[in-house]
């Protein structure tokens, strides 16, 4: 026999920000026990709004499945005599509660032994589910839990209620002094009333109760409901990413209004208005024939009426009010008079103020710039210096809702200077991408100054003890660099990474030392390594080429991929990283001196070494020309004249001078090698 297992904790309103990850872990917790316990069940179907999580298991079993566990007894010689159980068998038996006659005879490592089959207890599911219910709802994972009244529950708001039914039937337990029922709660302002529920009736009473509890139900009602409005005034509603979804979270049932402001707000940079409407009154603006116009949608949660539309419309003048109060006020100073101000702003205790930061940008812009050519070095001097100068303004500075708009507020003050597009460009592109998901700068000034500011950033890090460990990572170094990574193969920038660091690191005039270098040398090493993966390149490829080309993140890309493609022929590839393991093998801890061509002495040295002679100034021609895939296919030639080398000639010989000139050999034909990677970090399967 099957039941359908309802659970539901009613609380105060969660954040948006937390359901899903409560929900998640709830569901987690609870085929978990059902796996541990032994409880057949159909797959576990979630709900959650604000103020309940949901979960919903069809066909669970009444029971433990059954278990029979075989137990070794005595040895049959000592079990039975003369065919007949002895005490050693009736005592075994008896101790495990099973008959004696049922005692089996089994062969055990050779030798043959009486066996007893033992059935383990059975416990019903609603027995299993009141005992381990408690500690399944305490581990709920939140971003943050707190202590609640008297009881002192962590949770992330009070339970209120909980709803515990194999079918019809009440499973009782109390957590947090909440005991478990039958009765749910309909939306706390429309309709809060008790409802008796039931797994099979759940959705649909709470749906009569003004309670969506299906968040993809919720979202797409919202939705549709947000496109109905915007179509009363044939408009086109502005949904950014994950707005919609955080809406449809802080609601138990979707409503929407339609409002307006003034339309002398709509004089501020669109970018601005839109903030004002989405980041903090998760508002949804309204746009004809792509400009933005008076008015918006909000969704809510309860019955739209004229006083709460007058209230949301309220709420966002002021919001509007203080944007523009900052703007005008802003745009009376002029950027370059801005930057000296940034000396009264720490940018962190040990690296000084942002004028400090701006310094360090206006130098290593100037640095990058100069390194990889055809860029407008006037442009990257003036984007840099006043990259930071908007940290000043009244918008970003006490306009919280307005902080993430750095950058962009820069370049439209400068615009109304009347500086030059390319340098509003550099001031509002510097910070992009801002997350992985985010588009590069657009133009090749705006990314070099990107590069300084992340460079500058994760050696700052480093240099002030903020560097990144485990999970933590207070100045987003992590972030930062794998951007870096991006704007490089973004743009096919080819320079040195390590003369690039060192120059940052002079740049900061900070006494340091080898193992500071040595730290942010492994820290970009794995980020490249990261992001190698991320294109589909095996690990210990990335590994192989980091190891000797780490410096240079578009070579290690381009080597990383011919290896790639190399390895499809996977035997051939095999022997050769085989034969390249020998020669590491061979010459590990042995010093080598000296190469004399005319003391090679047989012949598979002197082809070895004339084969590698040969392809030495192609291979070289190939590898500044970034030809990887023709650069591997030189090596590999050198495979059977390598095999040959191993299989007929003895490299250590008793013979010193004959070892010695061998080992050299064997040097120079692996430093051929290294020129794209180190073979020997390739894992054969």
């Amino acid at each position: 026999m099957v039941r359908d297992l309802l659970i539901e904790i009613g609380t105060e309103e969660i954040p948006a920000g937390y359901l899903k990850t409560a929900i998640s872990s709830f569901a987690e917790g609870l085929n978990a026990l059902f796996e541990s316990k032994r409880i057949s069940h159909s797959p576990t179907k979630t709900f959650y709004t604000p103020r309940r999580l949901t979960v919903i298991v069809k066909n669970v079993a009444e029971e433990q499945e059954k278990i029979v566990k075989k137990i070794k007894g005595p040895n049959v010689n000592l079990a039975y005599k003369d065919g007949k159980p002895t005490k050693a068998a009736d005592g075994f038996a008896s101790g495990k509660g099973v008959p004696v006659e049922s005692l089996k005879i089994e062969k055990i490592n050779g030798k043959e032994y009486v066996v007893a089959e033992v059935e383990e207890e059975v416990k019903t599911t609603e027995e299993i589910i009141r005992d381990s219910f408690p500690s399944i709802i305490k581990e709920i994972k939140f971003p943050k839990k707190m202590r609640w009244e008297s009881t002192n529950f962590l949770f992330a708001r009070p339970i209120r209620w909980i709803v515990a039914l194999l079918d019809n039937e009440k499973i009782d337990f109390s957590i947090a002094g909440v005991k478990s029922s039958d009765l749910s709660r309909g939306h706390f302002l429309i309709s809060p009333e008790k409802i008796k529920v039931n797994p099979k009736n759940y959705l649909e009473k709470l749906r009569g109760s003004y309670v969506m509890v299906d968040p993809d139900e919720r979202e797409k009602k919202l939705k549709d409901m947000i496109m109905d409005a915007a179509d009363r005034i044939n408009a086109e509603p502005i949904l950014p990413p994950g707005l919609l979804e955080e809406v449809s979270n802080l609601i138990e049932y979707p409503f929407v209004i339609l409002g307006s402001f003034d339309e002398k707000f709509l004089n501020l940079p669109d970018k601005v208005t839109i903030t004002a409407m989405e980041t903090h009154q998760r508002y949804f603006p309204l746009k004809k024939e792509e400009k933005l116009i008076p008015f918006f949608i909000s969704g809510i949660n309860n019955f739209p009426n004229d006083e709460i539309i007058k209230s949301n419309e309220k709420v966002l003048e002021a919001r509007l009010e203080d944007a523009k109060f900052y703007w005008e006020v802003d745009k009376k100073i002029p950027l370059s008079k801005r930057v000296s101000k940034l000396s009264g702003i720490m940018w962190h205790k040990n690296l000084g103020t942002l004028l400090d930061r701006t310094e360090r940008l206006i130098r290593l812009s100037e640095w990058i710039g100069k390194t990889v050519g055809e860029v407008d070095l006037k442009v990257i001097r003036e984007g840099a210096k006043l990259s930071k100068a908007d940290l000043t303004t009244l918008m970003i500075r006490d306009g919280k809702e307005f902080t993430n708009l750095e950058g962009y507020i820069g370049s439209e003050y400068g615009r109304l200077e009347g500086l030059p597009e390319k340098i509003c460009k550099v001031i509002e592109e510097h910070y992009k991408p801002r997350h992985s998901e985010d588009e590069l700068p657009k133009s090749i000034e705006a990314a070099v100054v990107s590069l300084a500011d992340r460079i500058d950033l994760t050696v700052g890090g480093f240099l002030s003890g903020e560097r990144p460990t485990g999970s933590r990572d207070p100045l987003g170094l992590r972030q930062a660099f794998n951007g870096f990574i991006r704007i490089l193969q973004g743009f096919n920038f080819d320079f040195s990474l390590s003369e690039l660091m060192k120059e940052t690191i002079n740049q900061f005039q900070i006494e340091t030392d080898e193992k500071v270098y040595q730290e942010i040398k492994k820290f970009v090493k794995d980020r490249i390594e990261g992001y190698l993966q991320t294109k589909s390149i095996r690990y210990d490829i990335a590994n192989a080429v980091l190891s000797e080309k780490w410096d240079n993140i578009l070579n290690a890309t381009l080597i990383s991929e011919a290896m790639t493609e190399l390895r499809k022929d996977e035997t051939e590839f095999k022997r050769l990283v085989i034969g390249q393991k020998r020669v590491s093998n061979i010459l590990k801890g042995e010093e080598v001196g000296k190469f004399n061509e005319s003391s090679l002495k047989e012949k598979e040295e002197r082809e070895l070494y004339n084969k590698a002679k040969e392809i030495e100034p192609i291979l070289k021609e190939s590898v500044q020309k970034k030809e990887y895939l023709k650069a591997l296919n030189l090596l590999k030639s050198l495979r059977p004249f390598i095999d040959n080398l191993f299989d007929n000639v003895l490299v250590m010989t008793e013979d010193e001078e004959l070892r010695n000139n061998r080992l050299a050999l064997l040097y120079y034909v692996r430093s051929l090698f290294h020129q794209l990677c180190d073979f020997e970090e390739i894992v054969i399967d």
